[in-house]
């Protein structure tokens, strides 16, 4: 659970991503920091995505996993 402090500062740090359209939704454009394989990269996310994680710094997508 977030503060209403936390939750405003998540939602400005979403705000604060690129955007991008794809096959019509709405996706924020976040780091992946992954270090095999392709290493850190950018990654197209939906936003639920964003509010579940603790820490944007943390974030592996599925291949790093």
């Amino acid at each position: 659970m977030r503060s209403e402090a936390d939750t405003a500062k998540r939602a400005a740090e979403i705000a604060a991503l690129p955007i991008v359209t794809w096959r019509g939704q709405i996706m924020r454009t976040i780091r992946c920091n992954g270090q095999t394989g392709r290493g850190p990269h950018l990654m197209n996310v939906p936003e639920h995505l964003l509010w579940a994680l603790i820490d944007f710094r943390a974030y592996r997508c599925a291949f790093h996993h």
